[in-house]
């Protein structure tokens, strides 16, 4: 008897949904040429025609003043051509794009991103590299380069514990933020400055081994920091809007912006240089001393030893660290915060939890942590209600692949619509709702209903997933945990609901106020 064929797409479902279906049997899953033949052509995937589709005009058709939408809001734009043309749709913005929502298309870039994941770049900074002769970080390198300086990295920030040994003098960072929060140090219609100055103050302690005070009281007698904090904003803002202009007009016209992000740029390469030299002296002063202990936990230190990076290679992760691990960082625990604050219920079912494990003034430590998985459920949910990202994550795949029935093309970029899939009812019911719970599993490891990995991916995945993963989570839990200890948080009446954007991160249009009443 002959046995019916078993698509690609078919095994990929049950592996969604029946998570007892090995892993290694979707790396063997092959597409036969019968497959690619019976696929329909790329060109016909759903997607905007006509004068969307001519060279430079096209896609500028897409924003304003032609539509509402700019870069800040070009999730809105894809969610409208997800409703309007399906799951998997193809348009494009300059080079083809190909959105794709289904979990098991998403699963399936997960296994093509091939040996060298590739995804895009910022021209904007590329350009500023090519000027300078800064070193470009991971985020801005492809193929073996990329690989070169991003291996040694990984075993010094990706695995579990790498965080972790930094817990001590990352509790004094959030017990400072709370003192500040007590003594009213901070301006309530902007408190995203204060949570800032504690994601910065936190990474600098990985980064540099030291604190550098921008959790001070007096920290805006120091221009050179204030300054710091508002480039960081304001490089990331202009990293945003750049993407929407042509790499041509770019490189070839004189912006104003080009201008705005190679200052912006060139200051942040230097404050960071002076504080990783200064770091580096202080290693190579202790080692001459015999007073260094090659064992501590020290970042720098631990780069220098692998004899695998240059100096310019460890200043740009130091650049990485400092810039993205502030921005990122701050936003998502503006955005914990207010979540929890708009779900009082949750919030409590959290503060119990942490005075179980850590009582009302106990340290985190790598026990506690592995004890609170309410604390780790609801940052999920955090995630999963406000998608920290536009979208989700974007690969260049690595070879052809069918997606819904279509051939899509090796080298073709691909946009994760996460954003979308994190609201699906199948797999999360009562999507709008704040629910920790959701996360949790039984004593058999099993959640009351199975939640695919592809679905909610906010640090991206595979070998090219966000380098300060670990450290961004810890700072949340830590601030998240220490806030919860001493206060009730909630809004001002009349400022419950907020208005997002993306910048490339998630932002609000107007500043979050909240209230701390003291437990």
């Amino acid at each position: 008897m002959k046995l019916p064929r078993l698509s690609v797409i078919g095994l990929l479902k049950r592996q969604v949904l029946n998570p007892t279906v090995p892993q290694r049997t979707l790396r063997a899953v092959a597409w036969s040429d019968a497959d690619f033949q019976e696929a329909k052509p790329f060109g016909e995937v759903p997607g905007p025609k006509g004068v969307y589709n001519l060279p430079l005009i096209g896609p500028m058709l897409h924003f304003k003043p032609f539509t509402n939408h700019t870069q800040e809001t070009v999730f809105k734009l894809f969610n409208e051509m997800v409703d309007k043309y399906g799951p998997l749709v193809r348009v494009n913005l300059g080079d083809w794009v190909v959105l794709a929502e289904d979990v098991a298309d998403i699963e399936i870039i997960m296994k093509n991103e091939g040996k060298y994941p590739k995804r895009n770049d910022f021209p904007i900074h590329k350009m500023f590299c090519e000027k300078t002769g800064f070193q470009k970080g991971v985020a801005h390198l492809d193929g073996i380069e990329w690989q070169q300086l991003r291996s040694p990295v990984n075993s010094r920030m990706m695995r579990k514990q790498s965080a972790q040994y930094y817990l001590p003098a990352q509790n004094e960072v959030a017990d400072e933020l709370v003192s500040l929060i007590q003594n009213g140090e901070f301006k309530q219609d902007n408190i995203l400055d204060l949570f800032f100055k504690y994601a910065c103050e936190s990474i600098t302690v990985v980064a540099f081994n030291k604190r550098l005070g921008y959790l001070s009281p007096d920290v805006d007698k120091y221009p050179e920091k204030v300054q710091a904090l508002d480039d960081i904003q304001t490089l990331f803002r202009i990293l945003n809007t750049s993407l929407g202009i042509p790499p041509f007009i770019l490189k070839n016209f004189p912006l104003k912006m080009t201008r705005k992000y190679n200052e912006v740029a060139s200051r942040m390469v230097n404050i960071t240089q002076d504080y990783y030299e200064a770091t580096m002296t202080d290693i190579k002063k202790r080692q001459a001393e015999g007073t260094l202990n090659p064992e501590e936990n020290n970042f720098m230190l631990s780069l220098m030893t692998t004899d695998k990076m240059t100096v310019g290679q460890m200043g740009s992760i130091a650049l990485d660290l400092f810039a993205a691990g502030t921005d990122s960082t701050a936003r998502n625990l503006q955005i914990m915060l207010y979540t929890l604050a708009r779900n009082p219920d949750k919030q409590q079912k959290l503060y119990e939890e942490v005075m179980e494990v850590m009582g009302p003034s106990g340290p985190m430590t790598m026990e506690s942590l592995a004890n609170m998985p309410y604390l780790l459920a609801s940052l999920k949910e955090t995630f999963r209600i406000q998608h920290p990202t536009a979208s989700g994550t974007q690969r260049f795949i690595s070879n052809d692949v069918i997606l819904q029935g279509y051939r899509i093309p090796a080298g073709t970029s691909v946009v994760l619509m996460n954003q979308r899939t994190v609201k699906n009812k199948k797999y999360f019911p009562d999507p709008e709702v704040f629910r920790p719970e959701r996360w949790m599993r039984d004593e058999e490891g099993l959640r009351s209903t199975p939640i695919p990995t592809a679905a909610l991916l906010p640090f991206g995945f595979g070998p090219r997933q966000c380098l300060g993963k670990r450290f961004a989570e810890q700072e949340i839990y830590l601030a998240v945990t220490k806030l919860i200890q001493k206060f009730e948080i909630s809004l001002e009446t009349g400022h419950e609901d907020i208005e997002v954007f993306y910048n490339p991160f998630l932002a609000t249009r107007d500043p979050i106020r909240f209230v701390f009443t003291s437990r």
